[in-house]
């Protein structure tokens, strides 16, 4: 996934997302919402931004917060869905199909799915 830094890039299972999430697994498809989570540039950092979505998003396998803006740095495990109930802030590892690694420098970001 590589992020253009002229625009918020829209990531979820929906049409129309910039960036959609989905499997030939119905439990991984269904584990990520319509409209999950956006990303974007904010100077030279990229934030990523969980749009309140109901599996969360985990960096680092930490349950972000949704609306709550999170910088992303260069290695940081990014996974999409999944979580459930689990605490924001809460450390949980888990298989999933929409795991993604920060490989470059956040200039120019490339997410490499693991």
């Amino acid at each position: 996934i590589e992020v253009p830094l002229d625009k918020e890039i829209l990531i979820g299972r929906s049409s129309v997302c910039d960036i959609r999430l989905l499997s030939k697994d119905r439990y991984f498809t269904q584990a990520v919402s319509r409209r999950h989570a956006k990303v974007m540039y904010n100077g030279d950092s990229c934030i990523l931004t969980d749009n309140n979505s109901a599996n969360g998003i985990f960096v680092n396998y930490k349950r972000i917060s949704p609306l709550k803006p999170v910088t992303l740095k260069v290695g940081d495990v990014i996974i999409f869905g999944g979580g459930g109930k689990t605490p924001i802030g809460e450390v949980k590892r888990f298989r999933s199909e929409f795991r993604y690694v920060v490989e470059k420098s956040i200039r120019y970001p490339l997410y490499k799915k693991v």
